[in-house]
């Protein structure tokens, strides 16, 4: 699919705007931008991306409880693919090798996951996601996924993919 976006920008009220356009043509929501034509403050997408983030892990930490947003995310990586050892854990979530015992510590106290050594080399740890583990991954993305789905749900279908897109090109 290819996706052609125009900005445009006007004075509108002593400020810049501008109107994201698809290849709809629908308009999105008028939004207040820059002092300067065409630019878009760094301190304005610290504040909005600081708010949301802020907003996003108050609300799952109140609601994952008693897990947490690291196990959450070890649990996803562990039921989505192929079996994990610790080591690779330390090189997805670029953090060290203490912080990620410390992590699956806890979350054997939890029994949300168990570490199997290897049949054939004792020496290899594998990381197993138990029934409980499964089942608060679930219940966990499930929350998460609710939340944001909530957030967006106050913007069109078509501003959502615009949002997508363009963060898309700001992470990469």
């Amino acid at each position: 699919m290819k996706l052609l976006i125009r900005l445009t920008f006007k004075w509108r009220g002593g400020g810049w705007y501008n109107e994201a356009n698809l290849d709809s043509g629908v308009p999105a929501n008028r939004e207040h931008r820059t002092e300067e034509r065409g630019t878009v403050h760094s301190a304005d997408f610290i504040r909005l991306w600081s708010k949301l983030t802020k907003e996003m892990k108050q609300h799952l930490e109140e609601e994952l409880a008693p897990l947490t947003e690291g196990q959450l995310q070890v649990l996803e990586l562990l039921t989505q693919g192929d079996p994990m050892k610790p080591s690779d854990l330390v090189e997805i979530l670029e953090t060290t090798p203490a912080a990620v015992t410390t992590l699956l510590d806890r979350m054997e106290k939890g029994g949300l996951i168990v570490r199997e050594r290897d049949e054939k080399d004792r020496r290899l740890v594998w990381i197993v996601v138990t029934d409980k583990g499964a089942s608060e991954c679930l219940r966990g993305s499930d929350i998460r996924n609710r939340y944001v789905e909530s957030r967006l749900s106050g913007i069109s279908s078509h501003n959502q993919q615009l949002l997508v897109y363009l963060l898309g090109k700001v992470a990469n």
